[in-house]
């Protein structure tokens, strides 16, 4: 039994870029706010703030309204400015997502290794 043993045949080894897709939900819709009415009430203008409150309620017997003090609305309008600031940070942030995700030239070949770029790292321009 003295046979030959056969050559194994040459391995080929090719390695082509991929392009991964991603999915980018589009933005929420832009949000609509409708504005207060605000009333300055002081001792000066009560009566005529009680009146008008009750045409507008459509109620002459007992109005009903809610009153902040000059503090409470400070904090109030600080609040609304911290939730804009909040809103506009993640915005940018899923702003940079979605474009360091978004392939350039998914074919492009990085010079780190010979791995295919997919766009995930941003490239230094020259």
């Amino acid at each position: 039994m003295g046979g030959r043993r056969a050559t194994p045949n040459p391995v080929e080894i090719i390695t082509e870029p991929i392009q991964i897709e991603i999915y980018h939900p589009p933005l929420p819709k832009a949000i609509q706010l409708e504005r207060p009415d605000w009333f300055v009430v002081s001792e000066n203008n009560i009566d005529e703030f009680l009146e008008k409150l009750s045409k507008i309620q459509g109620v002459e017997a007992v109005p009903t309204f809610f009153a902040l003090s000059p503090q409470g609305y400070e904090k109030m309008s600080g609040n609304l400015q911290e939730m804009r600031r909040y809103i506009l940070e993640q915005k940018e942030i899923i702003v940079y997502y979605k474009t360091v995700t978004t392939p350039e030239n998914p074919t492009e070949v990085s010079s780190e290794g010979n791995r295919p770029s997919i766009g995930l790292y941003p490239r230094d321009k020259e």
